[in-house]
């Protein structure tokens, strides 16, 4: 559960999207956050892409992610 405080609004997350936000928080790549979803929950690599993505875009739609660039 998170709240966005400039709209006054609660942000609920299941069980692996919790999982999801917890490493976003921790700065990790799409890569390894698609390895920990399909290995935490024993999903096809596809599968885990697809609900990766799919959280992501809705992080994204609510404003709740700043992106930062990977270092070289």
């Amino acid at each position: 559960m998170a709240l966005d405080l400039d709209r006054s609004v609660y942000l609920a997350a299941n069980e692996s999207g919790a999982l999801m936000w917890r490493l976003l928080s921790q700065g990790v790549t799409h890569a390894s956050l698609v390895d920990s979803l399909a290995q935490t929950y024993g999903l096809e690599r596809s599968v885990a892409e697809r609900d990766v993505a799919a959280f992501v875009e809705e992080l994204d739609r609510q404003n709740c992610l700043e992106r930062s660039e990977v270092p070289r």
